[in-house]
């Protein structure tokens, strides 16, 4: 081989390994880490000064044992954020969270059930917060929490909901359907409402709403025992609803409100309350043009050209008048 040729050689092996080094610490910078842990809960929110339970799980997502002999720091890199961004303090209490095994098999996991609220005070307080885990050796999904002002059943309530067309007010009937009642102002302290959708309209009639998707089968993942009342279904009565996802069963998030009188439906629906301002709103989002299917019988609900959004809603707490009467139709 000629002095040039070997020179040339030498410059090509020199410049691959170049090329491969950083490529091979690029690669082993993004390779996952062994174990990941995972956060869930079964209660969709919290009320202010309960336990928080949540479940945290530590699992092997390799093909292969796992080296944990020098144990995961958990109680360090677990985090809870405010709706701001900002971290809340962990007590100065908390000690180790759990006993860890050396190794970590195949498939194999390990963890507990966390009383958040003892680790993190600040969790006492109403607001919206983001579980997450960050630390050496695993990566973990993030769970928000939900944490609301604990429901008053000696108070009234009424509900603003806020529209591209304007606002309206439901002053909330707890004496025709308490339970139902409660469901919906902590769907609505939770934020559930919050760029919702009236998802149907029936032209003249109705507005139909607590859809997230638009679809008529996505709501909050639950159905409600229906409280049937006398309450009489006039124009601005605001009811829970009834359809074919639901069976017997009223939804746990659908609503409708009544742009019109419908004394058909009186003694046959749950009532949460009625319009008391802002009617003119209400009457203006039931005549917005809709998707018309063929098939569809006239007067059925039917898709709005454009979506209806729910910008935002809200509930204030009344104080009943001392000897006011009560809401007609109570059972």
């Amino acid at each position: 081989m000629r002095p040039a040729q070997g020179y040339f050689a030498l410059w090509k092996v020199a410049t691959l390994a170049a090329l491969l080094v950083p490529a091979a610490l690029a690669l082993s910078a993004d390779a996952k880490p062994p174990l990941s842990i995972y956060f869930e809960t079964q209660l969709p929110y919290f009320y202010e000064g309960d336990n928080l339970p949540v479940a945290m799980t530590v699992k092997n997502v390799t093909e292969s044992t796992v080296d944990n002999s020098n144990g995961l720091d958990l109680l360090a890199g677990l985090q809870v954020e405010d709706a701001r961004g900002a971290k809340l303090k962990k007590s100065e209490t908390a000690g180790i969270l759990l006993t860890q095994p050396k190794e970590v098999e195949k498939s194999a996991f390990f963890g507990r059930v966390l009383s958040l609220n003892e680790l993190f005070p600040g969790l006492q307080k109403a607001g919206n917060y983001r579980l997450s885990w960050k630390g050496e050796g695993a990566e973990g999904n993030s769970l928000v929490l939900h944490v609301v002002e604990r429901y008053d059943p000696k108070k009234d309530y009424r509900a603003k909901f806020e529209t591209e067309f304007g606002n309206f007010v439901i002053a909330l009937n707890k004496e025709a359907s308490p339970r139902h009642v409660r469901n919906f102002v902590d769907l609505v302290r939770e934020g559930y409402y919050n760029g919702n959708q009236f998802h149907r309209v029936i032209p003249g009639q109705a507005i139909i709403g607590g859809s997230p998707t638009g679809d008529p089968a996505a709501g909050a993942g639950y159905n409600l025992d229906p409280e049937l009342s006398e309450v009489p279904t006039d124009a601005g009565t605001m009811i829970q609803v009834r359809n074919r996802e639901t069976g017997a069963m009223d939804s746990g998030a659908h609503i409708m409100i009544l742009g019109i009188s419908k004394e058909d439906m009186t003694g046959r629906v749950t009532v949460l309350g009625k319009v008391v301002e802002g009617m003119d709103t209400v009457k203006t989002l039931c005549q917005v043009p809709v998707v018309q299917t063929r098939g569809e019988a006239p007067g059925a609900p039917a898709r709005p050209v454009k979506p209806l959004l729910i910008k935002r809603v809200t509930v204030t707490e009344v104080a009943p008048s001392p000897g006011a009467a009560k809401p007609a139709g109570k059972n």
